[in-house]
């Protein structure tokens, strides 16, 4: 049904809400995908950069920075 190997990001600043996010996604998409959680922007450029996420779940209202903020990052650093 799915690809292999995607990489789900997820941004939240809320602990519980990405744990049930992970949890939900491990459960319905299985082993083929590598799920990471961060709890702000700055946390994932700081920790996730070595990887290529193919799929991010973000929070808009995040404390320090507003998702549509957020998405305009992503457009430039990862520009596919």
């Amino acid at each position: 049904m799915f690809q292999e190997n995607k990489n789900i990001t997820v941004i939240d600043d809320d602990k519980f809400v990405t744990e049930i996010i992970e949890y939900v996604l491990k459960e319905d998409l299985g082993d083929g995908f590598q799920i990471k959680t961060y709890s702000s922007w700055n946390e994932f450029i700081m920790n996730g950069d070595y990887y290529e996420p193919d799929i991010f779940l973000l929070d808009y209202n995040l404390p320090t920075r507003k998702g549509d903020s957020i998405l305009e990052s992503i457009k430039i650093k990862y520009p596919k």
